[in-house]
């Protein structure tokens, strides 16, 4: 009994041995508060390549500024970009554990006697020592393995598209801040020419050209164009908190490397056809979705190797009560699979598989639908915006200078002017918007095809993020 006992404790000591122990780490809000804003305002020396952790300032050199800046920014602090490298590591951590092999069994128990003989010198409590192995007979953990490989691959493959969607949508972004700072501007002179025009039409009022009532027309022109520059203002605050949102740093810190620099929009533009093909290749969506049909795959083929049972191996030793002599024995065992052939699993991973493809044609179906729209805007916008440039804004601004020669001359009232000047400043906004609608357009054709067409001045082709490629099984 004595190495019975011994034996127990061994095993139960090896058991503990390989046992990991819990170490609670608390998520303390004011921390993560701290931590956050840290960030946020580039107060972390390490994880800026050139500033001053003191002062919080970041030393930027001119040819640093702009989108470059943002996009390098957004790679070190994005929270989407953080979330999908924990996701990954999570992941990456599984599969670099190779799946283990069931673990063996060991049940001890007495053996006991009874009616023996009383002169006997036999023991009436014997040991009962019986042991257990499962031996996989059918592949399914190197099965396990491939499919962790492959799920730790797709989740690599998420997080370099979740960077290449997000390096996609800050061109588009970072686009509008500048077409909004534009625009801020715009409206600014815009409101400084109503501001004019409101002096001229005191000044008109002294030499009896103008009525009361024209001035307060200009009075509500001039209010009027202060709104307008309100809700421009308004706009550019928002894309700076999207652009915050995206990028993880906070407004002031964007404000400082502000650049005005735009891509060039007279770059070649793939025809429909080739950017099909394009789109297939590189959308982040597409190749999320090629990912997840092929974990499909390995789960399906995982299931398939489950239903083989495995091999039961269980050696014994035992005691005979009332008897000196021990036994030792082994027994082989395999569950005979008549009825639990895991069809129900293996039913729900085939139509898994037949989901992912079927979300597949979905998603590229909607991608061509939205590629199509794409073109065709893009087309629209740059037709609309040759018109303004080359014909209506020219003509109202020939059209004022006439009209202020008239004014000045008595020729006209003040309200022929009024019009004639409204006039411009609506060309001036719709030249605006029409830019504003090829770069939207453009960028929509990138987002879409999921490559940059053009580059902001500093960037480099080598700078966009590549997706990888399809992982090779790992032999076990």
């Amino acid at each position: 009994m004595f190495r019975t006992r011994m034996l127990i404790l061994f095993c139960a000591a090896l058991f503990g041995a390989g046992c990991q122990s819990y170490e609670p780490k608390p998520l303390v809000p004011l921390e993560i508060l701290d931590e956050v804003e840290r960030a946020r305002n580039l107060l972390d020396g390490a994880a800026v390549d050139s500033g001053d952790a003191d002062s919080g300032e970041a030393v930027v050199e001119p040819a640093d500024r702009g989108f470059v800046r943002a996009a390098r920014w957004m790679a070190a602090f994005s929270p989407a970009l953080n979330e999908a490298r924990a996701a990954f590591d999570r992941a990456r951590t599984v599969a670099d554990i190779d799946t283990p092999w069931p673990n063996p069994t060991i049940s001890a128990g007495p053996a006991i006697g009874s009616r023996l003989d009383p002169g006997g010198s036999s023991r009436r409590v014997q040991p009962l020592i019986e042991f257990g192995f499962s031996i996989p007979l059918s592949g399914r953990l190197g099965d396990m393995d491939d499919l962790n490989q492959v799920i730790a691959a797709s989740e690599h493959l998420k997080l370099v598209a979740q960077h290449r969607r997000g390096y996609l949508e800050l061109r588009a972004l970072y686009a509008d801040w500048v077409l909004a700072r534009k625009n801020v501007s715009a409206q600014a002179e815009i409101l400084e020419s109503a501001r004019r025009s409101r002096a001229l039409t005191e000044r008109l009022i002294d030499a009896g050209g103008a009525t009361a009532l024209d001035l307060g027309l200009m009075d509500l022109e001039v209010a009027q164009r202060e709104m307008v520059l309100l809700d421009v203002r308004a706009e550019e605050v928002g894309i700076e908190e999207r652009l915050s949102r995206l990028i993880g740093v906070s407004f002031r810190q964007l404000q400082r490397v502000f650049s005005e620099a735009l891509p060039a929009l007279d770059v070649p533009i793939p025809d429909y056809e080739e950017a099909q093909k394009i789109l297939v290749a590189n959308h982040p969506e597409l190749a999320e979705l090629r990912a997840a049909y092929e974990i499909a795959e390995k789960e399906l083929r995982l299931e398939i190797t489950r239903q083989y049972p495995d091999l039961e191996l269980g050696p014994f030793f035992e005691g005979d009560p009332g008897e000196r002599k021990k036994a030792w024995g082994l027994t082989l065992g395999i569950t005979l699979p008549l009825f639990d052939r895991n069809e129900q699993a293996i039913a729900a991973a085939e139509k898994q598989r037949d989901a992912v493809r079927v979300a597949y044609e979905a998603a590229l179906n909607g991608q061509l639908a939205a590629l199509e729209a794409a073109f065709g805007r893009f087309a629209l916008a740059k037709e609309k915006s040759a018109l303004l440039e080359r014909i209506i804004v020219p003509r109202a601004k020939k059209n004022l200078e006439v009209a202020l020669q008239s004014i000045k001359a008595s020729a006209i009232d003040s309200l022929k002017y009024l019009d004639v000047e409204r006039t411009l400043r609506s060309a001036i906004s719709d030249a605006l918007r029409a830019e504003s609608a090829i770069r939207h357009a453009f960028h929509d054709i990138e987002q879409t095809l999921g490559i940059p067409l053009g580059y902001f001045p500093g960037e480099e082709a080598v700078d966009f993020p590549l997706l990888p490629e399809p992982s090779a099984p790992r032999s076990r």
